[in-house]
């Protein structure tokens, strides 16, 4: 089945457009990726500011300076400005007056806005091949303008929210935008749960962490580091609530101490350190304590995978320590285990602490008495 990548073109100069046309029919006449390129072109700001308020892209190419302007007014700006505050797309700025673009969008944070100075000697085809492989992860079908997501806020609205309405109308005016927000999230969270092709039952990586992290001060859940020292916060979450954010800049939460789990780097020599493994254990016993590790079976260690610059650690619940509240703002965080993860750990937390020896009994005795009971005649 081929897939319509929807490309808006923002581009006043007819031969500039050519060799976008040119390299994209040489990209469609190869469909070993099912992807096919459709364009749209605009040749001034406002006609591209219409197509974008009503048609769904999954990217653009746009130049600066375009039909109908002086040279310093670089419109341009305006359709990149209007993506970036209401639609989800990524954006590829291909211009000879780069100069001319916004220092705010020059500085905005994100791999997501790429600048080629057309005198450079751009490859364009290069651009539509990166284009097309954003387009094959499906950000855009799940988070562009009209995906997945609005699909079912849409739902939610005409046929859940509509019928809860009188309910959550009673909420005072104070509680009742937050009460709509959760009601929208937890719905939402339903309705993406069942989006499955049935191909993986297997988490990314990506998946498992919020980085950088989202909450402003602190969260359980934050992996956090100093002096290349690195842990894990393990704090209940109603303990690190931020109550108030004092004048001085300090937190004040519900607790007085900051409980952090210490993180083991997943290396041969801190390994050996730890004495999780010994220097004469041969691969086998390695493979096995490491598949021990993995799937869950030793109580007090609790893996983080690797993901972008963070490299894999075990999560240390046998040599916790605690923190002052306001020491933590001293500490570099890095980014927050979700939430479905973090669950997790907190119950292997709960587990290892409340575990308790069984006593122990003669089991040469039971087994020899309940072999005897259990055999055949």
């Amino acid at each position: 089945m081929i897939q319509k990548l929807k490309l808006l073109i923002v581009e006043d100069d007819n031969d500039q457009y050519d060799l976008y046309t040119d390299a994209i029919e040489e990209l469609n006449e190869d469909d070993t990726d099912k992807i096919r390129i459709e364009i749209t072109r605009e040749k001034n700001s406002d006609n591209a500011l219409q197509q974008i308020s009503s048609e769904k892209f999954d990217g653009a190419i746009i130049d600066l300076n375009l039909e109908g302007e002086e040279n310093n007014q670089a419109s341009g700006n305006k359709v990149i400005r209007r993506v970036l505050e209401q639609h989800r797309f990524p954006i590829f700025i291909v211009s000879g007056n780069l100069g001319n673009l916004d220092d705010d969008i020059v500085n905005y944070p994100s791999p997501f806005i790429t600048s080629y100075n057309r005198d450079d000697d751009v490859q364009y085809a290069e651009i539509l091949k990166e284009l097309k492989e954003i387009f094959k992860t499906g950000i855009t079908k799940i988070l562009g303008g009209r995906g997945l997501i609005e699909e079912h806020l849409k739902k939610i609205f005409w046929e859940h929210l509509a019928n809860d309405y009188k309910n959550i109308a009673s909420t005072t005016e104070q509680s009742s935008e937050k009460t709509l927000l959760r009601y929208a999230l937890s719905h939402l969270s339903e309705y993406l749960a069942e989006y499955s092709d049935g191909e993986s039952r297997y988490f990314h990586p990506a998946e498992y962490y919020i980085k950088p992290p989202i909450q402003k001060h602190i969260a359980t859940g934050d992996i956090i580091s100093q002096n290349n020292k690195h842990f894990i916060n393990i704090s209940p979450a109603c303990d690190v609530a931020v109550r108030k954010v004092n004048e001085d800049g300090t937190l004040k939460i519900n607790a007085n101490k900051v409980i952090l789990a210490p993180l083991i780097p997943v290396l041969r020599e801190s390994f050996l350190e730890k004495g999780i493994i010994k220097a004469h254990d041969p691969a086998k016993t390695i493979e096995k304590i490491i598949g021990e590790i993995v799937k869950g079976q030793r109580d007090k260690y609790a893996l983080l995978p690797e993901y972008s610059d963070l490299n894999a650690k075990l999560i240390d619940f046998q040599n916790i320590e605690t923190i002052e509240v306001n020491e933590y703002q001293e500490f570099n965080r890095e980014a927050t285990v979700a939430g479905i993860f973090l669950k997790d750990i907190q119950s292997r937390f709960s587990s290892y602490m409340a575990r308790q020896g069984q006593p122990d009994l003669d089991k040469s005795i039971l087994i020899g008495k309940y072999k005897n009971i259990l055999k055949p005649e």
